[in-house]
């Protein structure tokens, strides 16, 4: 039996599709739906619901993780199946089980726990293998902000950012 490849994704919702990084979140769900993955993301509008689309128009599948505490949202009309967590530490475990890659564009509160998350879970080797690759320009003064913490050196090699979403796609296709 093959196993499927998962691939989480996450971004703000306020972005609308007019937006360039909508038309981004859109290219990077039909990259992932064409390399094969299974797209887990949270679910709802902006990002979550251009990734969506973007699996969906390539041939593949997205899964919603949404959050019973944010009833009466309704998740968004892209995704193949949702996954309606009881409680926002039950959506993140479930947006993060089973994922060897991890796409981080711009975003708010929600998006910064979604990305300390994953690489703690990285740094303490509790996901050792994951591949956490922000997208844009907007994380290189952030994580230039980070390295004024007690974070070691080493532990930013866990990173990749990635200038553009072409950028992205190029060095992820190889």
């Amino acid at each position: 039996m093959v196993s499927k490849k998962y691939a989480t994704t996450f971004g703000g919702s306020e972005f609308t599709s007019g937006s360039p990084e909508y038309q981004d979140s859109y290219r990077i769900g039909m990259f992932l739906a064409q390399c094969g993955y299974t797209v887990k993301c949270g679910g709802y509008y902006g990002l979550m619901e251009a990734v969506s689309k973007g699996a969906k128009d390539a041939g593949g599948e997205c899964i919603g993780i949404t959050n019973a505490s944010f009833d009466p949202k309704a998740a968004n009309a892209f995704i193949s199946s949702e996954r309606k967590a009881c409680d926002l530490f039950e959506r993140l475990r479930w947006l993060i089980q089973d994922s060897e890659l991890f796409v981080i564009q711009n975003g708010s509160f929600g998006t910064l726990v979604e990305l300390m998350l994953v690489w703690c879970l990285k740094y303490t080797r509790t996901l050792p293998s994951i591949s956490i690759c922000l997208i844009g320009e907007c994380w290189k003064p952030a994580v230039e902000g980070l390295r004024h913490l007690a974070i070691k050196e080493e532990f930013f090699s866990y990173i990749t950012i990635y200038q553009s979403v072409d950028h992205f796609i190029e060095e992820r296709g190889k």
